[in-house]
């Protein structure tokens, strides 16, 4: 898996958020967490940011399960 790869998913959700899809966001960012967490590990700085992305979005959506899966 490429960094380039990685980086082009992040910025996918990143416009399905400013778009208002936080939906297709959340179905997109939880795959991504995951790969992010194997690539760089689950405490990595990038990670945690899309796990903070994660817990927000659920806690909007009145979920409070486990970042890993919806």
């Amino acid at each position: 898996m490429s960094f380039d790869a990685l980086e082009l998913r992040r910025n996918i959700c990143r416009l399905l958020l400013a778009e208002g899809n936080a939906e297709q966001a959340l179905a997109e960012l939880v795959p991504l967490r995951e790969d992010l967490s194997l690539v760089y590990g689950p405490d990595h700085e990038e990670t945690q940011e899309i796990a903070d992305v994660l817990t927000r979005l659920r806690h909007v959506d009145g979920e409070t399960g486990p970042v890993s899966g919806r």
